[in-house]
């Protein structure tokens, strides 16, 4: 109930609205029976966010046809990635704009999840060029980042180019990202 709570505070009114007194007065439990539960806020938002990167992932991982080109899965992948941003912005920014200090359980899940959606983009990439390990592993992360990029920039709204959609600049950045492996192979 706490994390449902929390999740509706963060959706609605943004991270500056999810404290333990907020969270706690929503289901009718007081703060000291929230903490019997969480460590802290630290843990109450760290868990918020494993439910986040688990929905991406599923999102990510069910958009995925093995039937089309690798190419054609990381721009539906991009594409999927955007519309989860921007459905849930404030929680999508929260996994991202939140550090944790905790190093617990829900971390180490956090970490497998967070690594199991680059996996998703290494399989692709894997499928268009075979890479070492370790080389897939850093062309996944560049091109995930570059894809993060362009989804924090526009919905800051610092893309710069309102005439050009969103979709089409992330096209863009997986075109070329795959012709340069192509050319490296």
């Amino acid at each position: 109930m706490a994390l449902d709570a929390g999740t509706e505070l963060l959706q609605q009114q943004g991270v500056a609205a999810v404290s333990a007194r907020k969270v706690a007065s929503s289901i009718n439990y007081t703060v000291g029976t929230l903490y019997l539960v969480f460590e802290n806020l630290d843990d109450l938002l760290l868990q918020i966010n494993l439910r986040t990167l688990e929905l991406m992932y599923d999102r990510l991982h069910n958009c995925l046809d093995t039937r089309q080109s690798p190419l054609e899965q990381l721009r539906k992948m991009a594409h999927v990635y955007l519309d989860f941003a921007r459905e849930n912005e404030n929680r999508w920014r929260l996994v991202y704009e939140h550090e944790s200090h905790l190093r617990n359980d829900t971390h180490e899940q956090y970490l497998q999840v967070s690594m199991a959606m680059l996996t998703l983009v290494e399989q692709q990439l894997f499928r268009h060029a075979s890479f070492e390990q370790e080389e897939l592993q850093k062309q996944a992360r560049a091109l995930w980042g570059g894809l993060h990029g362009i989804c924090m920039l526009s919905l800051s709204g610092k893309l710069l180019r309102r005439d050009v959609p969103v979709e089409e600049m992330l096209d863009l950045l997986i075109n070329q990202f795959i012709r340069g492996m192509s050319q490296n192979t």
